[in-house]
């Protein structure tokens, strides 16, 4: 019984951490993704790209953590047209999906986990008149995902050769009033694809399970009193039902976020990821035809620290 509700512990934390500069934010970016990481967060938001925009993301300890969900983060956006951008991203990342007791004697531990690989394509654009202010984003989404297993928590992962793929579909919304303003909406996975894995051999039992990325409801507000500094805050998985509610699996928790460029290539931002405190730093410096900057974030999660760094390129 600990162990179960362990799992549900774990999944109550868990989802992908992408981007250092969103996570330094405490993943509050809904209403912000004013960047090439709207691939992610919300692809509206690439209604204000005015240039190219490339990432890459790499968590640089505790891969294999339970609580780390994902490795590594590339994406590129560029502008459609006025109004309008595109983009495309890649990310690894891990999803723990079970716990077995092969045993039968309430003392194994083996753990089931996916190993998603999302390939995402990403679109969004302003709309016309009374909607000249309000933009709208798609994301189109594979997964190939493939099972593993692992023997205790921090463990090293065994492949089990069993894959599966599906499709989701992301629908994200930006309106915004005035230029201090933001409010976004993203809705993910709004068809709940299905995963399947069957007769698969867990230490010689033959089982099969089917999981589904469920649809999740992301709420957000963006406040920007000068160009330099931003507050955000974010509703992850709106459910009014079951805030905080005491054995739920996906409950519904705030991320609150804060960036503040103190020079022209020094940023400083902080927030808090649920229950988890976050911190990190931004360095930029504009270079002939492109601006490098350089972001680092620490997400702090009871006695251990998961650190990310971020190397991004804006075209002029």
């Amino acid at each position: 019984m600990k162990k179960l509700l362990f799992f549900l512990f774990l999944a109550s934390n868990l989802y992908p951490i992408v981007g250092a500069r969103p996570m330094a934010m405490g993943g509050a970016f809904i209403a912000v993704a004013d960047d090439v990481h709207g691939c992610y967060w919300n692809p509206a938001g690439l209604a204000d790209v005015t240039n190219s925009q490339a990432t890459y993301m790499e968590a640089l300890n505790n891969e294999d953590d339970a609580d780390c969900g994902s490795q590594r983060f590339l994406a590129n956006s560029w502008k459609i047209q006025k109004g309008g951008g595109g983009g495309i991203s890649y990310l690894d990342t891990k999803e723990w999906l079970d716990f077995i007791d092969t045993n039968d004697d309430n003392k194994g531990d083996t753990w089931l986990v996916a190993n998603d690989k999302w390939v995402t394509l990403s679109v969004g654009g302003y709309g016309e008149r009374r909607l000249k202010d309000t933009a709208f984003g798609l994301n189109i989404r594979a997964y190939s995902s493939s099972l593993m297993k692992t023997e205790g928590i921090g463990a090293k992962f065994e492949e089990l050769k069993k894959q599966d793929k599906a499709i989701g579909i992301d629908i994200g919304a930006m309106y915004k009033p005035n230029k201090k303003l933001k409010f976004g909406l993203l809705l993910t996975d709004i068809n709940e694809p299905k995963l399947e894995f069957s007769d698969v051999n867990i230490n010689g039992k033959i089982k099969s399970f089917l999981y589904k990325h469920s649809t999740n409801i992301r709420l957000g507000v963006g406040f920007k009193p000068d160009d330099e500094t931003t507050f955000a805050l974010d509703v992850y998985n709106f459910d009014i039902n079951d805030w905080y509610a005491e054995g739920d699996s996906d409950q519904s928790s705030l991320r609150i976020g804060f960036e503040r460029w103190v020079e022209k290539s020094i940023a400083l931002r902080c927030g808090l990821y649920g229950d988890s405190p976050t911190i990190g730093l931004g360095f930029r410096r504009r270079m002939k035809s492109f601006d490098v900057e350089v972001d680092t974030a620490l997400i702090s999660k009871e006695e251990k620290g998961f650190y990310l760094l971020s190397t991004s390129l804006k075209y002029y």
